[in-house]
């Protein structure tokens, strides 16, 4: 079976959240160590399965992806500006339930993506020269379009 990656997809999606400046970098999978990076990565996973009429395995509709966004802000001993960050990240989390609510979702190659959850809220992950990486866990819910049997 074809991989298919969507990050990309999903990285243009979360580019229309105005927390996320445009000006900011925004890697897939990797996150320098300068305050105010973002970074999309994807979690490995296996597609869901069912059984056909004829008995055979076959991708099942509902399917889903797991990916971190990752935030590398400012962070020390200033806690005006710890508190910041974790208002940036509920913006973030805001945005996505709003765009949830009012079904806009990413451009998905082989489904229509139904959700896009936050399944984890961000939280300090790591701490370095002034900055921490916050790790921000997403859910993609998609229906699959294409019908594979194996």
């Amino acid at each position: 079976m074809p991989q298919i990656n969507n990050a990309g997809a999903l990285r243009a999606w979360l580019r229309g959240c105005p927390s996320i400046a445009r000006e900011s970098d925004f890697g897939a999978d990797w996150l320098d160590g300068g305050a105010g990076g973002f970074s999309l990565g994807a979690a490995p996973g296996e597609p869901a399965y069912r059984e056909n009429i004829w008995g055979r395995k076959a991708l099942g509709s509902k399917q889903w992806r797991e990916f971190w966004l990752d935030a590398r802000l400012p962070h020390g001993g200033d806690v005006a500006q710890n508190l910041e960050n974790l208002e940036t990240l509920q913006r973030i989390e805001s945005w996505i339930l709003a765009q949830n609510a009012a079904g806009r979702f990413p451009e998905w190659e082989g489904g229509r993506v139904t959700a896009v959850l936050v399944a984890h809220s961000g939280a300090p992950e790591s701490f370095e020269s002034g900055t921490a990486r916050y790790r921000m866990k997403l859910r993609v819910e998609y229906e699959a379009t294409s019908e594979t049997t194996t």
